[in-house]
């Protein structure tokens, strides 16, 4: 083999190489589009995390949440219903009417603080959520049931029940890095001073107790 086609032979192996190692679901040329998930480390909401943490729901109202798995909602109605907001779509599928709702991998939800973990994601509507519950491992989860006979997962948004199209496994993360800041702000504590002479430790800051004049 000349020097030639041994340039033109190693030319093509290299090609071959780079060609196989090119993420096939991006169009040559077109570089990767960072996503949602892509911009900050996020670990998974779980009831370990809350426990260890000693998080209250009003801690975790002061946290921002992110929902990993897409969700898609479906609910028949009227074609035209006025209680459809602009986050909703109208869909006409086999003639019938459907008020449908998306929620994209990623999108930021807070949750309202009551007893169950209700996360609103849209903030034209914000009295409203979807409830997440844990699992036997522990993640909270889109909570979702089956009515008797129904072999469709449901779940309940604005007091009506939608059929539960996409996001059946759907589970909340929030930022490490946020979560750790905030743990940190939560448990600066303010210091204790030496109790006074016939008095008790008090926090650094208050007054001490005035003692009172010799009759």
């Amino acid at each position: 083999m000349n020097l030639r086609s041994a340039f033109l032979a190693t030319a093509l192996v290299l090609a071959a190489c780079a060609s196989d190692a090119q993420d096939p679901k991006t169009p040559a040329g077109e570089a990767h589009k960072p996503t949602p998930e892509d911009s900050h480390h996020r670990v998974m909401l779980t009831s370990k995390l809350l426990e260890d943490n000693k998080l209250t729901a009003e801690d975790v109202a002061q946290l921002q949440l992110f929902i990993r798995g897409r969700v898609v909602l479906r609910r028949e109605t009227t074609a035209g219903a006025r209680e459809i907001t602009k986050q909703h779509t109208l869909k006409v599928v086999d003639g019938r009417s459907y008020d449908e709702i998306v929620i994209d991998s990623g999108t930021p939800g807070v949750s309202k603080a009551t007893d169950e973990l209700r996360v609103n994601f849209d903030p034209d509507d914000p009295e409203n959520g979807l409830v997440f519950t844990a699992d036997d491992g522990g993640r909270f989860k889109l909570s979702v049931e089956r009515k008797h006979g129904d072999p469709s997962y449901g779940t309940m948004y604005d007091d009506q029940r939608y059929e539960v199209i996409d996001g059946n496994g759907a589970y909340l993360e929030l930022e490490e890095e946020k979560l750790h800041a905030y743990i940190t702000h939560q448990r600066k504590l303010p210091g204790t001073r030496l109790p006074e002479p016939g008095g008790s430790a008090a926090p650094a800051g208050s007054a001490a107790p005035a003692s009172s004049a010799a009759p």
